[in-house]
């Protein structure tokens, strides 16, 4: 069993203990809790379920949720991506929770706090789409204007998603209060994942932003939101530079989400090929790690190989997510992480294939 704290903008119904009370409207105030996930398994993305919701209050954490915050060793506020309802956001969660807890340093000892935006959970329906499809030839079918199946789906989460930033900016704040005064050797954490960062985007763009160094490292995993192909930096990825003492973006060329998401906005991604910013990657702040070679990896017995959740399922990039929250690594560059599957050497000449 893995409790996740959660704090989230969905329009809730009684009873509070019920999953399905959380709805895929935005609600008048947040509403906070403690849910307690069973059954989650790291390789099966559908996997797991909420066996009870307690602690639950609007506006505020509940004392008990505090409670959990303020006590914990490290903290982690997690964002998840599209098509993800409250049960989706919440298991989601706990795979964080379940892998930081197979690593050491900081990560064994950290409590996963989710955000959970209402995305209505609903199959974008476009998951198979031209993927032999070359990254020039993706820019020509994007600027060409192409419509996929399942459009209006992903559009209208995009837009729930963009409209739930001051929401996550409140949270953040009841998150930061809980924690109470700095803390000698605790950390604080940020994940966004796919289309949370989209959420994040907005969320930072706006004037409420915060200014001042809050997490000790932020994490941009598979993200879902635009690059800029030359610099300038996108504003917002310049204010997560001040808001964290490394900004982590995790991106690979093999992401089959992201590369329909590619075709759907007409423009490239930031998780997608990383080129956002590049410059900024030999500069303090900036880390770009490539995960292009863990396709083979990122597989799961019934999904395939998405490309997409190699945060969780891959052990090397976890290990690498991991050794960041401790404070190793370089304080910025390129990191290219390899397969634990490499392909094998090519025979000698005239030995034959």
């Amino acid at each position: 069993m893995t409790d996740v704290v959660f704090l989230t903008n969905r329009k809730r119904a009684d009873p509070a203990s019920d999953p399905a009370s959380y709805s895929a409207e935005p609600g008048p105030r947040l509403v906070t809790g403690i849910a307690q996930v069973e059954g989650a398994n790291l390789k099966k993305r559908l996997s797991g379920s909420i066996a009870a919701i307690s602690a639950t209050a609007e506006g505020a954490l509940h004392a008990d949720a505090a409670a959990r915050i303020a006590q914990a060793k490290h903290v982690l506020f997690f964002v998840h991506g599209f098509a993800n309802s409250f049960p989706d956001a919440i298991t989601r969660a706990a795979f964080v929770r379940d892998w930081l807890a197979m690593e050491a340093g900081p990560a064994r000892s950290t409590l996963v706090v989710a955000f959970s935006w209402p995305s209505p959970g609903q199959v974008i329906g476009f998951d198979q789409v031209m993927p032999s499809l070359s990254t020039d030839q993706l820019d020509e079918v994007a600027e060409a204007g192409a419509v996929l199946p399942g459009a209006d789906a992903y559009f209208a989460d995009k837009a729930r998603a963009r409209a739930s930033g001051m929401a996550f900016l409140s949270a953040l704040d009841l998150v930061r209060g809980a924690m109470g005064a700095p803390r000698a050797a605790r950390k604080f954490f940020l994940m966004a994942h796919s289309m949370g960062n989209e959420l994040l985007a907005h969320a930072l763009d706006q004037p409420p932003a915060p200014d001042l160094q809050i997490f000790d490292e932020t994490f941009l995993v598979a993200a879902d939101a635009e690059a800029a192909r030359q610099p300038p930096l996108p504003s917002w990825l310049r204010s997560a530079d001040v808001t964290s003492g490394r900004a982590h973006i995790y991106f690979s060329t093999a992401d089959s989400v992201l590369r329909i998401s590619h075709i759907v906005n007409g423009a490239e991604r930031l998780g997608f090929l990383g080129r956002a910013g590049m410059e900024q990657a030999h500069s303090p702040g900036f880390r770009f790690v490539d995960c292009t070679a863990t396709l083979d990896d990122d597989r799961s017995p019934t999904e395939g190989n998405a490309g997409h959740w190699y945060y969780r399922r891959v052990p090397s990039v976890r290990r690498d997510i991991a050794a960041a929250m401790a404070g190793q690594g370089p304080a910025f560059g390129l990191t290219v992480i390899p397969s634990a599957n490499p392909a094998p050497p090519p025979p000698p000449d005239g030995q034959g294939a």
